[in-house]
């Protein structure tokens, strides 16, 4: 290469010692090239400043090396993971990420597939996050032919490729954990109720977790029934299953609703020590350590914020029956049904699990002390939240390789000339990961959060 001159692929590929269709398939992320031969030519390309001519690849190859990504939002903790494991993964492949959202809007969806400025000459291929369409959606004409993946189809009978998220195993192995931890009365909160024979039928990740999270109920001999359910997707909607689950405790234990209005746990009484006060409730049993002094006021100030939360809840639940009779129904589901002394509770996603936790809190009920909670998905601020957040910790990184190994994988085919396989279906794996959230408490009246072994957990 002369001075000043613009380096080639015939330059890459000579400074990496490899031949120039090797150095373009690993700098076009094809498969067959070792990784450490990718490293090698990427290194190589680097040093010489090189870069892809878009234009010149695209009229020689038919190919732009765009993929399209779809998911229904960037705003929430699950899918900015989801979308930075996309992002990542497509890049190292030397592939370049063209990403929309679609806010749950079928419309949009459709958009994005199909009338979209770029859908119809820019893209090699799309993945796309199947619950922001309509089930009964025309994909392939949506798509004109090109090459997609699905995520989260959940078909029963795939109709193209898909890589779903361990859904039934999941939750499964969620409400499994809740019953190892004591828990007798387990409240579910997602998905809408369903008799078992319909859940067999099962073709969305909701109900696919309810399926599992029930198969776990009653495989241990407990009740699954419609005033286990609570259906919440968003974080209002799980502020107030996680105020009616509340309710349920409350009336179960004889708390009537005016001294729900009062705080609701075992007054306390102060014992003296050398160290800070240990404060017992009126059963003996230590339920927090003061150290230092705390005075009348700063006691005072903490149960003024909670009474200030419970009126909100309250009034949050008249408002609510006075626009939605029937969400009024099931808010006062406590005082039409027996009440029932729930003591932990299945989230459908861990969203849903905080606005639950602070449902509960905001009636007074510690997590775990009174009840212990477990969400689904691994998102990164259930690390940081207070309790910290067990969950079944999805496994995004092996999505991105599957979803990635299947469109590649097609696209290669169609460009070789070669025959469509037939439809592909791939589950990732997960991890429960236990924290404060299910932990039991110790004699002393502290939490016990016991390690998991992931070798047991993931599937």
């Amino acid at each position: 290469m002369g001075t000043g001159s613009t380096p080639t692929l015939r330059d890459v590929a000579r400074a990496a010692g490899v031949s120039p269709m090797t150095a373009s398939n690993a700098l076009h992320g094809k498969p067959g090239v070792k990784e450490s031969t990718r490293l090698k030519v990427v290194a190589a390309a680097k040093k010489l400043d090189y870069r892809i001519n878009l234009t010149a690849s695209m009229l020689k190859s038919g190919r732009s090396n765009i993929i399209h990504i779809v998911v229904n939002e960037y705003d929430s903790p699950f899918y900015s993971k989801l979308v930075q494991s996309l992002s990542a993964h497509t890049t190292a492949r030397g592939l370049t990420p063209f990403l929309e959202q679609t806010r749950y809007s079928p419309d949009a969806a459709k958009q994005a597939l199909q009338s979209s400025p770029f859908s119809d000459q820019l893209f090699d291929g799309e993945i796309l996050h199947a619950s922001g369409l309509n089930p009964d959606a025309p994909i392939d004409s949506m798509t004109h032919g090109r090459p997609f993946v699905l995520i989260d189809s959940c078909e029963i009978q795939p109709t193209t490729d898909q890589v779903n998220f361990p859904n039934e195993e999941g939750a499964r192995a969620a409400v499994r954990h809740l019953i190892d931890r004591g828990c007798q009365r387990v409240a579910l909160v997602g998905e809408t109720y369903m008799e078992r024979g319909e859940l067999a039928q099962a073709q969305s990740s909701g109900a696919l977790r309810l399926r599992g999270a029930s198969g776990a109920l009653l495989d241990a001999g407990l009740p699954y029934d419609e005033p286990t359910v609570f259906h919440a997707y968003g974080i209002d909607d799980g502020i107030a299953a996680g105020e009616r689950i509340a309710r349920h405790i409350l009336a179960a234990r004889g708390t009537t609703s005016e001294t729900a209005n009062q705080d609701p746990r075992p007054a306390l009484i102060d014992n003296q020590t050398a160290t800070g006060t240990h404060v017992y409730d009126r059963g003996g049993h230590p339920q927090s350590v003061q150290i230092g002094n705390q005075t009348a006021a700063d006691a005072g100030q903490s149960a003024a914020a909670r009474t200030d939360r419970r009126t909100t809840a309250n009034a949050r639940q008249t408002t609510t029956a006075q626009n939605d009779p029937h969400t009024a129904e099931r808010t006062n589901v406590a005082e039409e049904t027996a009440p029932i002394p729930f003591d932990g509770v299945f989230c459908a996603n861990d969203c849903v699990a905080f606005a639950v936790i602070r449902g509960l809190n905001d009636l007074g009920l510690d997590v775990p002390r009174d009840v212990k909670v477990i969400g689904f998905d691994g998102a990164s601020a259930g690390a940081y939240a207070t309790p910290s957040l067990s969950t079944i910790q999805v496994d995004l990184d092996q999505l991105s390789r599957f979803a990635l190994d299947l469109l590649v994988r097609r696209i290669e085919r169609r460009a070789n000339g070669e025959t469509d396989e037939p439809p592909a279906q791939l589950t990732i794996g997960y991890r429960l990961v236990e924290r404060e959230s299910t932990s039991l408490l110790s004699h002393d009246g502290g939490r016990r959060s016991h390690a998991c072994d992931p070798s047991i957990n993931l599937k």
